[in-house]
């Protein structure tokens, strides 16, 4: 088994790129996943959050209004950071979890760390480290359109994450992606077999 990490920051198009590894036969572990099922109600992190934050982020079922936890954290850096204590570790938790149940099953292929956010636990996690990048312009653009987001609320998203420069400080690899989807399926591709 190897066990690639996959970082970039909003609209750099990861998740893209996530799906492109998948259809190669990739097993992809996405940390966005792994934590909208931990913020689901019965969840120690629902518990947590809900204490943190109050309920005015539930909705009428009792379950995490994910677009009124994001318009509070993203507005206010100290509450992003208790909402990533809160669940960083968890998601990590839940990653070792299934990487082990790989390992028990003897699986040999790639594994991806689909991760926004790296960490001390990511990298070592990880044997190496891909980071996907595009320019800002394209970026924020991106993050509108697939949100239906302002422009603001874009920008303020992508300053909550770290710098550019700091996803490309970790890269293996670089993975530039300001073409086509098909384009950006070639450069994985050959990145791949390499």
């Amino acid at each position: 088994m190897r066990i690639i990490g996959l970082t970039g920051g909003i609209g750099a198009g990861k998740s893209t790129v996530a799906e492109i590894f998948k259809s190669l036969g990739a097993y992809v572990i996405d940390a966005d996943e792994i934590a909208k099922e931990l913020l689901k109600n019965g969840n120690r992190v629902y518990n947590e959050i809900v204490d943190f934050f109050g309920a005015d982020i539930l909705d009428e079922d009792r379950e995490i209004d994910r677009n009124r936890l994001a318009s509070i954290v993203f507005n206010d850096r100290s509450k992003l950071g208790v909402l990533n204590l809160i669940t960083h570790e968890q998601v990590y938790i839940k990653m070792e979890e299934i990487i082990d149940s790989l390992k028990q099953k003897e699986y040999k292929g790639i594994v991806i760390l689909d991760v926004p956010i790296p960490n001390e636990e990511f990298k070592k996690m990880t044997e190496e480290i891909w980071v996907v990048d595009s320019d800002d312009e394209t970026r924020i653009s991106r993050v509108v359109n697939r949100m239906g987001i302002t422009k603001e609320e874009a920008i303020k998203r992508m300053k909550a994450q770290p710098r550019r420069e700091d996803y490309l400080r970790l890269a293996n690899k670089v993975i530039v992606n300001r073409g086509t989807e098909e384009e950006l399926r070639i450069k994985v591709s050959s990145f791949l077999e390499e």
